[in-house]
């Protein structure tokens, strides 16, 4: 009997499965493919890409969640986005990548460089990296990960933005998202949810579950179709993050 596939991510908050959209993803779509997995204490230092999440299988490491599906798709046959034409899947790919390649930034910015939402964000941070540290230490830490964050999306280019040049982009994004939903109840408009189903819930729920109480989070709550879309993931796959927060 093979080892049990090894999902290495962090724990659930704000009733996403996970404080990384990456990582809320990845767990996403493993519950919609019935992918069986155990999720041992996240071990940072044993990452592949020096990321979250990994995985291990069959005692081998991997990194990068797109890449892990892919490999899923290879190897165990799963492919969710089945039902789609080639137009779709083109579709999808390219919403896909606008989310994890430029959307993920304005989760960066939102995050660490709002004030008022770093006075909450940092010891989260804090306590994740550093647990049972003192609280000097853990802001140490949460500070040492913001000046990484702000120089990661300063090389990426998101970061050189004025926030008011990245609100822009960035509600540009979830207005693309929120039209191609439409009144449909999955992204793609199939009768069961896809790939983009998961991504977008990971990295809309980002925003729209969010506590912070400013301007772009109030967008993304706004985007009503949005966050119904993201209850309906959550019901459907995280039944228990539902209960807990009733």
């Amino acid at each position: 009997m093979s080892d049990p596939l090894q999902l290495h991510t962090t724990p659930p908050l704000w009733g996403m499965p996970s404080i990384s959209p990456a990582c809320s993803k990845l767990e996403t779509w493993f519950r919609m493919a019935g992918v069986e997995y155990e999720k041992p204490p996240l071990a940072f230092q044993e990452a592949p890409k020096g990321k979250i999440p990994f995985v291990v299988i069959g005692g081998e490491r991997m990194g990068d969640s797109t890449l892990i599906i892919e490999h899923m798709r290879e190897t165990r046959g799963i492919d969710l986005d089945a039902p789609l034409s080639p137009r779709e899947r083109a579709i999808s790919t390219a919403f896909r990548r606008m989310l994890k390649e430029n959307t993920y930034w304005a989760i960066i910015r939102h995050r660490y460089f709002v004030d008022e939402n770093w006075e909450q964000y940092r010891g989260i941070v804090g306590g994740l990296l550093a647990p049972g540290a003192p609280d000097e230490v853990k802001a140490q830490v949460a500070e040492g990960i913001k000046a990484g964050a702000d120089s990661d999306a300063r090389g990426q280019g998101y970061g050189r933005h004025t926030l008011e040049e990245a609100k822009v982009l960035y509600r540009h994004d979830l207005q693309a998202v929120s039209d191609l939903l439409g009144d449909n109840e999955w992204m793609m408009g199939h009768d069961a949810p896809t790939v983009l189903d998961a991504t977008a819930f990971a990295y809309v729920g980002s925003f729209a579950c969010a506590p912070f109480d400013d301007d772009m989070g109030r967008f993304a709550k706004g985007l009503t179709n949005l966050v119904a879309h993201c209850d309906r993931m959550r019901a459907r796959y995280f039944p228990e993050l539902v209960e807990a927060e009733s």
